[in-house]
């Protein structure tokens, strides 16, 4: 099963993170609040789930009014391989996205996620900014994991 790690930048900060982390703040709003527990409902399919070959996953869950929701959670980014696309809608609160790529590391999957943000419109800018950086850490992290992430108790079973 794979493992989440959430890249850091020079000043120690996981982007990722606090996206997720400013979204779980602002759950008084009930359609903030589906799309968190949508994303980290997320997040634990596919820790344990492995990603396919043609790197499309799908997930689905029943939502509390017991109406199935189904969503393709992954998809590679076909123009900016290896990165993959995190992937959670929810209406009233926009488009989740968070990149990232797989890395190995002693016979352990390991999910590096980079950036993250909530679109609004189909197109986004600023994703396409976040898409370019996470193409900059992908080719740094090749070389300096240990910048980026803590690799310790990776391949550690639980």
């Amino acid at each position: 099963m794979p493992t989440i790690k959430f890249t850091k930048d020079e000043n120690g900060i996981q982007q990722v993170k606090e996206a997720v982390n400013d979204l779980a703040n602002t759950i008084v709003d009930p359609d903030r609040k589906k799309l968190y527990m949508l994303v980290i409902r997320g997040f634990r399919f596919i820790e344990r789930h492995e990603i396919p070959a043609n790197r499309e996953l799908f997930f689905s869950t029943m939502l509390e009014e017991n109406t199935p929701y189904t969503i393709r959670l992954v998809k590679e980014l076909k123009y900016h391989q290896p990165l993959l696309e995190f992937r959670v809608n929810w209406r009233g609160a926009g488009a989740f996205r968070a990149i990232f790529f797989e890395y190995e590391y002693e016979g352990q999957k390991v999910l590096v996620f980079t950036r993250a943000t909530i679109k609004q419109q189909t197109t986004s800018s600023e994703f396409e900014k976040l898409v370019v950086e996470s193409e900059e850490i992908y080719m740094s992290f090749l070389h300096h994991p240990e910048q980026y992430i803590n690799l310790e108790g990776v391949n550690k079973v639980e």
